[in-house]
């Protein structure tokens, strides 16, 4: 989000930047107490990811693992109706879905409601891990999305994009 704010209008606008500073280190600063404490702690556990061995903090979670616990195509289906779930409850029911339909439909012109779209395909697409080239890409070039264990958790950020959308 910070990185469509920053960009959206051409080049970097400067005073968005300042702005996006400010948020990340109020957000640091307030997340110093739980999470300093957290990243000791994973100097020093041993994590049970579904593996044959327990990994350390050094260590990536294998790539079967996020494969093991990412979406399926029933996953799809359970979008509009509840039971088909596979790790993950990606239910959001009927009614939210064509909301958020009809809010991209009538309002695809503004770019907030782009973002938003992008914004939930982009989460879906995480969330089939293995399934999609994207989810490969991101785990080798992007810092710490290693050691997630669970690639369908990212459902919920397309649950944010279908919200905003249906709202």
């Amino acid at each position: 989000l910070w990185l469509w704010a920053l960009f959206r209008n051409g080049p970097l606008d400067w005073k968005m930047a300042r702005l996006a500073l400010l948020f990340f280190l109020v957000a640091g600063l307030t997340s110093g107490l739980q999470s300093a404490p957290g990243y000791e702690y994973s100097k020093l556990a041993y994590r049970w990811v579904s593996a044959p061995e327990p990994v350390t903090h050094a260590q990536p979670v294998p790539y079967q693992v996020h494969a093991n616990f990412s979406l399926t195509a029933k996953s799809l289906v359970g979008i509009l109706f509840p039971g088909f779930v596979h790790h993950t409850n990606t239910y959001a029911g009927f009614t939210a879905v064509s909301l958020a339909l009809l809010g991209w439909a009538l309002a695809w012109g503004r770019q907030e409601t782009r973002l938003c779209a992008f914004l939930a395909l982009g989460g879906l697409l995480y969330a089939f891990g293995s399934y999609v080239v994207f989810h490969g890409i991101v785990y080798s070039l992007v810092p710490l999305a290693e050691k997630a264990r669970s690639a369908s958790m990212a459902s919920l950020v397309f649950h944010l994009g279908l919200s905003a959308l249906a709202a």
